[in-house]
This record gives structure tokens, C-alpha cells and sequence, in this order.
């Protein structure tokens, strides 16, 4: 992101200064691009949380009640 802060960039001229934009103008930008970096990454954390949650999904489909025919307390055993 931080590629296109940079002086030739027409997007961030001074404009209606009349002058040049200098180095020291670019870095009033620094703290914008990091918060947006921020966001960036923060929203990507929750697709990534989305895609792991469908992922396991289906092992939804693997879990079963507990058989009404075993006591409560006993061992459990494989049939």
C-alpha cells in the first residue's frame, strides 16, 4: 500500500499550494496507511476464521447422540 505514496503520484499532489509536494508532506500519510493496513489485515482474519468454520463443518455430519441404551456413568465401549 505504502508503494503509492510517493511525490509523482498525482493522487496525492498539494493541490491549490502552488508548490511541490515534499517528503515531509508524504509522511502525514504514514499513519493513514497503517490503519488501513490494519483493517486490511483484521478483515482478512475473519475471512480466514469463515473459511476454517466451513471447513470443519462437516464433521457435524461424524457426531451422533449418545446411545439412550448405555446408563449414564457407564465406560464407553466400541460395539
Amino acid at each position: 500500500m505504502i508503494q503509492n505514496v510517493r511525490p509523482d503520484n498525482p493522487a496525492i499532489s498539494s493541490v491549490g499550494t502552488g508548490r511541490a509536494i515534499r517528503v515531509e508532506d508524504l509522511s502525514a500519510w504514514v499513519p493513514e496507511v497503517g490503519r488501513h493496513a490494519a483493517m486490511v489485515s483484521y478483515v482478512s482474519d475473519f475471512h480466514l476464521i469463515m473459511l476454517l468454520t466451513l471447513a470443519a463443518l462437516p464433521l457435524v455430519f461424524f457426531m451422533r447422540p449418545q446411545s439412550a441404551l448405555s446408563p449414564v456413568g457407564a465406560p464407553h465401549v466400541m460395539d
